[in-house]
C-alpha cells in the first residue's frame, strides 16, 4: 500500500508540474515570452525560435531542393534577408539593436509564403 500511494504522488507531483510549464507562445510567470514555431511544409521543415529579448534561432532542412528564403519584416520593411540554397541551415541572428515591437518573419520557398510573428519585448541596446 505504501509503494502505490509513494506512486500516485509522484505522478500527481509530475501531472503539476506539466499543468504549470510555459507553453509555445504564452509568457511565463517571469514576464518573458518564447516564441517558438515548427513548421512542417511538402518543401521544407523549420523551427523558429525567439528568446523574447536578442536571441534568435532560425534552422531548417530543405525537402525539394528548392532555395529557400528567408526575411526579418517590421511594417512591411525588410530589415534582414537571406537566401538558402543548402539542404539543412542552422542559424543565429542578434536583434538587441532592433526597438521593441512586433516584427514578422517570413519564408518564401517558390509560391509557397509563410509568416510569422514575434514580439521583441526589450528595447535597443545601442553601442557606442
Amino acid at each position: 500500500m505504501k509503494k502505490l500511494s509513494q506512486f500516485f504522488c509522484i505522478a500527481l507531483l509530475t501531472l503539476a508540474s506539466f499543468a504549470n510549464a510555459t507553453h509555445p507562445n504564452q509568457e511565463n510567470d517571469r514576464a518573458q515570452s518564447q516564441n517558438h514555431y515548427t513548421i512542417q511544409t511538402p518543401g521544407f521543415t523549420s523551427s523558429i525560435s525567439y528568446d523574447g529579448d536578442a536571441l534568435l534561432k532560425f534552422s531548417y532542412f530543405n525537402l525539394s531542393g528548392e532555395p529557400i528564403k528567408f526575411q526579418l519584416l517590421q511594417t512591411g520593411t525588410s530589415l534582414l534577408f537571406a537566401k538558402y540554397k543548402s539542404i539543412s541551415v542552422t542559424e543565429g541572428f542578434d536583434l538587441a539593436q532592433l526597438p521593441a515591437g512586433v516584427y514578422t518573419i517570413r519564408l518564401v520557398q517558390g509560391e509557397q509564403i509563410i509568416e510569422r510573428n514575434i514580439t521583441k519585448k526589450t528595447q535597443a541596446i545601442i553601442f557606442e
